[in-house]
């Protein structure tokens, strides 16, 4: 009763606004297929990716300790072919290690 109760004086109906900075990113991108596509295959490959994006962390300088990020976007319009990316923030952008790629994600509120 008293998590219930927590709960009930917690939640609000006002909007946290978040201003975020710019972001540089090093991550591991392969393309795959969304849960909406008869070629969907985006399941069986996120485990083995993150397994070994995770392992190859060391190789990436300048991280930012806390958040690896999942980024999935859509290649085309109209299309069902996704590019899903791990990701570790870093301070600057230095050499990017062999089989990784840099992103830049604006600042955005």
């Amino acid at each position: 009763m008293d998590y219930l109760k927590h709960i009930q004086r917690a939640l609000t109906t006002l909007p946290d606004i978040v201003v975020q900075p710019e972001q540089r990113l090093v991550g591991m991108r392969p393309s795959c297929f969304g849960s909406e596509s008869e070629k969907n295959n985006i399941a069986a490959m996120l485990p083995p990716l993150w397994k070994a994006f995770l392992a190859r962390l060391p190789e990436i300088g300048n991280t930012v300790a806390g958040t690896c990020y999942g980024i999935v976007r859509q290649c085309e319009d109209d299309s069902d072919a996704l590019e899903y990316t791990c990701a570790i923030e870093v301070g600057a952008l230095a050499t990017i290690p062999p089989g990784m790629l840099a992103l830049r994600h604006p600042a955005r509120r």
